[in-house]
């Protein structure tokens, strides 16, 4: 992976409360305005245990507990987060890029009447499903 100068990668590690979640949506960046294959946070909830971390939308996931997650679909990322959440320590890698925060600002997933999903950016930008 070549590295902008306005990157970094990031240890993060987070303890769970009980009756909460992690708080992370991820999606693949093929789905994203950042146009690049692996797993990139979409979103925080408020109130999680990952909003009380530096994770931002547009940083990609790397590593879970230690478990290397390029390359692996969504819902193993998934899988592997739920069984961290059982350790109630988790530990992320992630690849901070400023390029990528700022590519997912106002990107939202918008459900149409026959459930299709479409992309869209703060830049009008429509990325399909297809």
């Amino acid at each position: 992976m070549k590295r902008s100068p306005n990157s970094q990668l990031v240890t993060i590690d987070m303890r769970e409360h009980e009756n909460s979640t992690l708080g992370i949506g991820l999606i693949s960046g093929l789905r994203t305005p950042i146009q690049k294959p692996g797993l990139f946070v979409q979103d925080i909830k408020e109130k999680s245990a990952a909003s009380n971390h530096c994770l931002k939308a547009g940083d990609q996931l790397l590593s879970v507990n230690g478990e290397c997650v390029v390359g692996v679909t969504h819902r193993k990322a998934i899988e592997l987060i739920k069984l961290a959440h059982d350790s109630n320590i988790i530990r992320l890698i992630v690849y901070k890029c400023l390029e990528h925060q700022e590519a997912m600002t106002d990107f939202k997933v918008v459900e149409n009447s026959d459930r299709k999903l479409s992309y869209q950016s703060g830049n009008s930008r429509n990325l399909s499903t297809q």
